[in-house]
């Protein structure tokens, strides 16, 4: 069976390991854990758009490539080749098929044990990510790949191993032809009957219809290094772009006559990468060109290069590496800080994707400062300290930190003598610390005894004894920017240019803890080396595990975090693994206090849509849905459940899979559809574990219908009064009765009835909490609303559970699990319901008093357990190990102070006079904020399935 191991790393143990050679190699089997924004975190090298602008294919050094939908900017699809360290996996070059259907990938280093012996271009269905082909292996790394207009031919620029063409790539025996001139470009006219490319030395070579026809090659410029090309869209004209300088030149085809300089007197830097608009009446160009030293343009020239520049847009943080001209005129580009985006003919943005990734730049002296035991840092979100937050391990907090602590320090660099550490070479007492010249220092931390030091290069950590020796060295994988040690040198803290920030053990550079934030919304998580985790709300979908297949071209997985959640997430362990400074002693002492065992986790099953990716459209009730199942681990999977809008849908939704289906096989199932467009969701269970979740979007193209105003049956809990008289609380069943009050005010302006059902105080205890949330489920019907409301205490126990507790519940370690409404059962409850499902729980702490000081209700963990459950939107009154506050002044708890105080506003509804989820979440985050000065933060969770909808009207 495949499973998920804990220990010093994470391993895969349905393979034996199989010792590698030139006649027996497999893909490394060990899952790994990435970043997973839904985004690019790394340079995007390659970027491909299918000739009716609706696709656009991106590949990255981040070993993604993400298929996008145009104009929305809908992720469709990622696809991940097999993997390992270091490059091995990263995606050099991408190309789609003008149909659409296909996706070339190719990248620097393929196979791990010898990369010159094993170059491929693989071939993927874009319907739904299968491998379809390999082509190679040759002894070359490809650069540019290109598909001919008509889709039959593919050219891979390969350096200086030169041109290859396959002629029918797809077909049983596609033929490879070569050219002996070097190509680092290669790109077709709008017709297919030229081909050029360009060299290292900036020289132009134009082929025709048969490959070994060389139609002409230019001289190239003087000094120009790796020229980068544009056929002008009657390919009369080709613009060449170059990485060592700012030229850029227009060239007359067929002869390839220089005919015009562009006017680039403007930049000091490089406009290597080039497009012309679809009209041909622009250029387009961008690169290292910046403004005020970190904005990134794309300018643009009128007269099809010959009139004068105009910056188009802003632009990323990152160069430049990519663009396209769209077929309805503008652009698509892309940035070495993963950035992409659209722009239209008009310079307007049709869309943009920030890399969200922390900018870890110049993280140095007082710009990356710690607490003196390490635990917590201050850093910029942005270049330096800009935008300034700090994280603090022991309290699992971040927050903004406009300036830095008293208390906290920066690293010393000149208590030694250590010279050129910074971007050069560097010395000890003048001597060379390392063997090669070529790797160049990056940062510095000396310890306070002054004994040892710290270097980073572009690709590794070193520390060093005061003598100069190596005491060790490890790879990064990503270049270091800044590091720091505590006040007494036993942790070493480094800023990474991937946006981790990561603690070592400075003794031996064992790698602790890494973190990592988002910058748009500022979710975070921080995860040990074997993937135990803590989490803010929504946070544990930014990593996952890449698990590659058993052979090379076997499908590869990638399971988020948060469907490991029951093992993994472990805030327990992550606040102990800086005061062990060792991940197993840290594990083995949070599971010896929390008397729990660490088990294996067991990989999920895995359910694929096969779809057309520019979406589905329906012009009936009904809509056919192709669909695949595997299971990775060889278990069978037991259910199936379809969701049309993040609703579950019956009685297909909990249909059973007879156990001896054939997996791995196109499967078909009829799904109902609401007059609108929608979105279906799939999700697989091996019995209750879930899969990650697939969605595609369905346009509906039938007779629009309006239907009568929903119905709103909702369950709201209050408990002020308990047996147990310290968790008396003041307004708990107040907030429930102000609640019901409020949501009676929305009968006949956005609910046709509203139904509800109080249960305050000693009526609450979790029988009749059961039933009545048994009763709702058989209530609400696939058109309606159902909403549970619960306020009183919140009680985590010492395995990590949540457990909302009734009258009569007792915190008694041996009576907790029988007096007490377990989360589980609250979540399983919600889930299976119809209709659009809304959960608000105000839960206020109990304290201590289950055995342990964690005992604080974990209302982040509970929140996150709603975001897998697919059709529920759930409102948490506050977030990690947070109070939730009540007050005589305010006459009820903040949380629900604050959320009636929304509903009965006007002004919270927008123009619109409606308030949507999200509209919602804003306004209780503000609200709160204010009443608790900020101690108090109310947060929302939802599954990705479920989109933007609407829950009252305005007053």
């Amino acid at each position: 069976m495949r499973t998920l191991r804990s220990g010093l790393s994470v391993i895969l143990v349905l393979f034996a390991s199989l010792t590698a050679s030139a006649e027996v190699i497999q893909p490394r089997q060990e899952p790994q854990l990435r970043l997973e924004t839904e985004g690019h975190t790394a340079l995007v090298r390659g970027i491909s758009v299918t000739p009716d602008g609706k696709l656009l294919i991106t590949g990255s050094a981040d070993k993604t490539a993400r298929l996008w939908s145009l104009p929305t900017g809908r992720l469709v699809r990622v696809i991940r080749p097999p993997i390992g360290g270091g490059v091995f996996g990263q995606v050099d070059a991408v190309a789609i098929a003008p149909d659409g259907k296909t996706i070339a990938l190719a990248g620097d280093a393929r196979c791990e044990f010898d990369a010159a012996l094993c170059q491929f271009i693989d071939l993927y269905n874009s319907s739904d990510g299968t491998l379809r082909k390999r082509l190679g292996p040759f002894r070359a790394i490809v650069y540019e790949l290109a598909f001919s207009p008509d889709g039959n031919r593919l050219a891979a620029a390969a350096g200086k191993q030169g041109l290859f063409i396959w002629e029918n790539p797809l077909g049983e025996q596609p033929q490879l032809a070569t050219a002996a001139d070097a190509a680092y470009s290669a790109v077709f006219n709008s017709t297919g009957t030229q081909l050029a490319t360009g060299a290292a030395d900036g020289a132009v070579t134009l082929y025709g219809t048969n490959l070994s026809e060389r139609v002409r090659r230019s001289q190239g410029r003087s000094g120009a290094t790796f020229a980068k090309l544009a056929f002008s869209p009657d390919g009369g004209t080709l613009a060449v772009g170059y990485e060592s300088m700012s030229k850029i030149d227009l060239y007359r085809v067929p002869d390839l006559f220089r005919t015009h300089e562009v006017d680039t007197s403007f930049s000091h830097r490089d406009l290597t990468n080039v497009a012309f608009s679809a009209d041909g009446l622009f250029l387009y160009a961008g690169g290292n060109y910046d403004v005020a030293g970190y904005r990134h343009p794309v300018v643009r020239w009128t007269q099809a290069g010959r009139g004068a520049p105009q910056q188009v847009m802003e632009g990323p943080n990152g160069a430049i590496t990519e663009l396209a001209g769209l077929p309805r005129g503008g652009f698509a580009f892309a940035s070495s800080d993963g950035s992409i985006g659209a722009y239209s003919a008009t310079n307007e943005p049709v869309f943009y994707r920030d890399a969200g990734v922390p900018n870890m730049s110049l993280k140095i002296s007082n710009l990356f400062v710690i607490a003196p035991d390490g635990k917590a840092v201050r850093f910029g979100l942005k270049f330096g300290d800009v935008d300034p937050v700090n994280f603090d391990a022991a309290s699992l907090l971040l927050k903004t930190q406009a300036t830095a602590p008293a208390d906290y320090i920066q690293a010393d660099t000149k208590s030694l003598d250590v010279g050129d550490w910074s971007n050069g070479i560097p010395t000890l007492n003048g001597k060379k610390l390392l063997a090669s010249d070529r790797e160049h220092s990056r940062t510095l931390a000396i310890a306070p005894d002054h004994k040892r030091f710290y270097l980073s290069t572009i690709w590794s950590l070193y520390g060093f004894s005061d003598t100069g020796a190596v005491l060790w060295n490890h790879d990064t994988d990503s270049p270091v920017h800044g590091l720091n040690l505590s006040a007494d040198g036993t942790l070493l803290i480094a800023a990474v240019a991937d946006g981790t920030l990561r603690w070592y053990r400075a003794a031996t550079g064992e790698l602790l803890l890494s973190l990592f934030v988002y910058v748009p919304d500022r979710r975070w998580i921080a995860w040990t080396p074997s993937g135990y985790y803590a989490a803010s709300p929504g946070g544990e979908s930014l990593i996952g595990w890449h698990v590659n297949g058993k052979s090379w071209t076997a499908p590869t997985d990638f399971f988020p975090a948060a469907l490991f959640r029951e093992k993994f997430y472990r805030p327990d362990i992550v606040r102990l693994v800086l005061q062990t400074l060792d991940e197993a002693k840290a594990v083995s002492t949070a599971n010896e206090a929390a008397k729990r065992k660490d088990d294996d986790a067991t990989l999920p099953a895995v359910v694929e849509i096969m779809a057309d990716p520019r979406g589905l459209e329906a012009t009936g009730p009904e809509l056919s849905l192709k669909y695949r199942l595997r299971s990775p681990s060889g278990r069978p999977v037991t259910r199936l459940e379809l969701r049309v809008d993040g609703q579950l849908v019956q009685p297909r939704a909990m249909q059973e899979i007879d156990e001896t289906l054939t997996l791995d096989s196109d499967l078909t199932m009829t799904v109902p559809l609401p007059p609108r467009d929608a979105s279906i969701s799939l999700t697989a269970f091996i019995q209750d574990q879930p899969s990650a979740t697939v969605s595609v979007p369905v346009h509906w193209t039938g007779e629009t219908q309006s239907g009568p105003k929903p119905k709103l049956y909702a369950l709201l809990v209050g408990v002020s009064n308990y047996d147990e008289p310290q968790l008396k609380l003041n307004y708990a069943a107040k907030d429930a009765m102000d609640m019901d009050a409020a949501l009676k005010r929305q009968k006949g302006r956005f609910f046709d009835d509203v139904q509800t059902v109080l249960l305050l105080d000693d009526k609450a205890d979790e029988d009749e909490i059961e039933i009545q949330l048994t009763r709702l489920r058989k209530a609400v019907g696939p058109n309606d609303y159902a909403l549970v409301f619960m306020a009183g205490h919140g009680v985590t126990d010492a395995q990590g559970g949540f457990h909302f507790l009734p009258a009569n519940a007792s915190l008694a370690e041996d009576e907790l699990a029988a007096r007490s409404l377990d989360g589980i059962i609250i979540r399983n409850m919600l889930r299976t319901m119809q209709g659009k499902v809304l959960f608000f729980m105000d839960a206020c702490n109990a304290g201590n008093g289950v055995g342990n000081d964690q005992s604080l209700a974990d209302m982040t963990g509970f929140a996150n357990e709603f975001a897998l459950s697919n059709g529920v939107v759930m409102y948490a009154s506050s977030t990690g190990r947070q109070f939730s506050y009540e007050n005589a002044q305010w006459n009820n708890g903040a949380f629900t102070k604050s959320l009636i105080a929304t509903l009965d506003d006007a002004k919270a509804f927008g123009a619109d006079g409606r308030l949507s989820i999200f509209e919602l979440a804003e306004e209780l985050s503000t609200r709160v904020s204010d009443l608790t000065n900020g101690l108090q933060t109310p947060v929302m969770t939802k599954s990705a399935a479920i989109p933007v909808f609407y829950l009252a009207s305005a007053p």
